[in-house]
């Protein structure tokens, strides 16, 4: 069977919803179309499952869902076990064990690159569903040539478990870049870093000063630091799960404060931007954004220099 090297590489990699929704498009097929398919196969799945399924917010599980998939496999003429191997081992269920969906909303909050599942499967599973975040604060630092020299995060998380020890964070600084380092940590250190050098990207768990049980509440912060020094233009969060309180405070060179400034948002990379709104420079050469209840996405602040 002849496939692009794009459904190739998403089936070696996974996750599953990935794999799943780009051997549907390569094949040109909606989410009714396949149920109907499948219907004609005697096998009955709303197009709302498959939805789930393909953005990762439930995944097949139950024998009849398992054979669901190599019918699907059928459909979408793809090796025999193809979509099955992207799910991997059976989840195991209980109290006491750690979810993946913290792993999920990684994936989908970057848009399912190809280089993110064999990075992550470096990390245990409870780093990334431990906690999470209530209140998010980065201070974007430009140095006086308008490069980005630093990014302070504050954070605010909250247990989601007893003994949860660990939060996972990722940054980027571009393609080809020197991936961003984790330094001046407070209230927490870093327990394990991993860095793709070709794509600018790292991943970095931190280890709070203390264990936190179900419920409770700590501020951690720590410095990104961008030895690469490119001229920023622009300052991107990706939001993988709701937060309470989220603000951006971009602190540009005193001598050449940006011409305009503007905070905008979107709910999928490359889409369409959203609440576009001018934000105002103060004669600190510091531009404030706050918001609150925060949904999953990219909330970003653009500014233009001339």
């Amino acid at each position: 069977m002849s496939l692009p090297d794009q459904v190739r590489t998403a089936l070696n990699d996974g996750p599953f919803g990935h794999a799943f929704a780009c051997a549907a498009a390569h094949r040109g097929l909606s989410l009714r179309q396949l149920r109907h398919r499948l219907a004609a196969r005697d096998v009955a799945l709303s197009a709302v499952t498959l939805s789930y399924w393909q953005t990762g917010r439930s995944l097949p599980e139950h024998e009849e869902s398992l054979h669901a998939v190599t019918v699907l496999e059928e459909i979408l003429e793809l090796p025999e076990g193809a979509l099955l191997a992207c799910l991997g081992a059976k989840r195991p269920r209980g109290r006491g064990v750690p979810s993946c969906r913290g792993a999920r909303r990684l994936h989908r909050a970057w848009d399912y690159p190809a280089f993110l599942p064999p990075l992550l499967r470096e990390f245990d599973s409870a780093a990334f569903d431990s906690v999470y975040r209530v209140g998010l604060h980065d201070t974007v630092y430009l140095d006086a040539d308008r490069r980005l020299s630093r990014i302070v995060v504050r954070m605010l998380v909250e247990a989601r478990r007893d003994a949860a020890r660990t939060v996972l964070t990722t940054s980027r600084s571009g393609r080809g870049l020197e991936p961003p380092s984790v330094l001046l940590a407070r209230h927490c250190r870093v327990a394990t870093a991993k860095t793709l050098p070709e794509e600018g990207f790292a991943l970095t768990e931190l280890a709070f000063d203390r264990a936190l049980d179900v419920g409770g509440r700590a501020v951690v912060e720590y410095t990104e630091d961008y030895s690469s020094r490119t001229v920023a233009t622009h300052h991107h969060r990706r939001i993988a799960e709701r937060i309470r309180d989220y603000r951006v405070s971009v602190v540009f060179p005193r001598a050449a404060p940006p011409r305009s400034c503007v905070t905008w948002r979107t709910r999928f990379p490359d889409g369409r931007r959203l609440g576009l709104a001018p934000v105002p420079v103060g004669e600190d050469a510091t531009a404030v954004v706050l918001a609150g209840a925060v949904a999953p996405g990219i909330h970003g602040l653009s500014w233009a220099w001339e």
